[in-house]
């Protein structure tokens, strides 16, 4: 009987008070909370090792868009932030005063 590797668990999504996270439905190792923020599993320095841990992110500016790069194995994605948001909530959002 093989025995379950502890990254094969995901972890409990992290807590943020007042702010609702939800995880990434196409992108398992990352989660998206309502106010823009987005979490990521992968160990700090690492290109592919999941932890139990889960990372803030620093999204990168072009011209007036935050983007963040996700990866997973085989494919990786450059997104905007706004999109992942409402990927993640399956709603309109409002990050910065801006409406998505």
């Amino acid at each position: 009987m093989a025995t379950a590797n502890p990254t094969d668990i995901p972890p409990e999504l992290p807590l943020v008070p007042g702010v609702e996270i939800r995880p990434l439905p196409t992108w398992p190792a990352y989660a998206v909370g309502e106010d823009g923020s987005v979490w990521s599993r992968y160990i700090r320095g690492t290109r592919s090792q999941l932890g139990q841990e889960w990372n803030k992110l620093k999204p990168v500016r072009r011209k007036q868009y935050l983007y963040i790069h996700l990866r997973a194995p085989g494919r990786r994605r450059v997104a905007g932030v706004h999109q992942v948001v409402r990927e993640a909530t399956r709603r309109r959002v409002t990050i910065s005063g801006i409406q998505f």
